[in-house]
């Protein structure tokens, strides 16, 4: 029995200057291979504009962006990082990256408009 079907997997979006955690930084290409092409990895996680109203940011596990268990329509993954740990002090640093350009706390904004 299937978990999914390939009908169901979803175009996964990279931002350009995509934020990577010290754990990742030296195999990029790999990690984005793996995680396009549906690759069960345990312990990679994905930084991503949040889906609810309240949310800046989400932290969901790599190997449920692309498929249909994850509740992310349309992932557009601005970050990745090697452990829970690191994820949360990634989110950090880009908050505090993006009220440094814009002076705002929309996070969920300006990645919206960089899309």
């Amino acid at each position: 029995m299937k978990l999914f079907d390939k009908k169901d997997l979803k175009k996964i979006r990279w931002y350009r200057d995509l934020y990577l955690g010290d754990s990742v930084k030296g195999s990029l290409g790999y990690y984005r291979f793996v995680i396009n092409h549906t690759k069960r990895l345990t312990g990679l996680y994905c930084i991503l504009p949040g889906e609810n109203d309240g949310g800046m940011l989400d932290i969901v596990r790599c190997d449920l962006v692309r498929t249909g268990i994850s509740d992310v329509k349309e992932p557009f993954i601005i970050g990745l990082a090697g452990s829970k740990r690191e994820a949360m002090e990634l989110t950090g640093s880009i908050v505090s990256d993006v009220i440094a350009k814009t002076g705002s706390s929309d996070v969920k904004g300006f990645f919206n408009s960089v899309r």
